[in-house]
């Protein structure tokens, strides 16, 4: 698992308000946040999605967020976001905030369960919903990771009174 140090400040442009909009919490999507923003540094997001094509995988994941496809459509429809566009990071900061909010309403996952909503990120909600990550222990480590972070960015923001 790649180690990205201590904890990064939030990407510039975005706010907690953005991901307050679909009530998450930044704890619980920052780290996926901020990983993108990382790899936004190194390369655009065309080229990340070259990079995910290479290693074998046929999808139409796209942009910082990932998004399918069809997923993405759904988003744009759903939530009258017909401009927005899977390269631009606000964009892909609502429609992370979306697709929490839809696995809270479909799944029962809490908008603060870090590990289950990117397990649910990842696997898609049909995916989740079958147990699919259950066979993928180097998921569930990421995913496990990803709580620890949370649980981290949570003692920060509380420490500095704003959590």
């Amino acid at each position: 698992m790649l180690d990205f140090g201590p904890a990064p400040q939030l990407p510039a442009g975005l706010s907690r308000g953005k991901a307050q909009i679909w009530r998450t919490d930044f704890d619980a999507n920052g780290d996926h946040l901020a990983r993108k923003q990382i790899q936004s540094q190194c390369q655009d997001a065309k080229e990340i999605q070259t990079l995910d094509h290479s290693r074998g995988a046929s999808s139409s994941a796209y942009g910082y967020a990932q998004a399918l496809d069809g997923t993405w459509k759904e988003y744009k429809k759903s939530a009258g976001r017909w401009g927005a566009s899977r390269t631009n990071i606000r964009d892909a900061t609502d429609f992370m905030g979306w697709y929490m909010a839809q696995s809270r309403r479909s799944l029962g996952i809490a908008m603060s369960d870090t590990r289950n909503q990117y397990l649910a990120y990842h696997e898609g909600r049909t995916g989740y919903r079958r147990g699919s990550y259950k066979s993928k222990r180097w998921l569930v480590n990421i995913a496990n990771g990803l709580d620890r972070r949370a649980a981290m960015y949570k003692r920060q923001l509380i420490s500095c009174g704003k959590g």
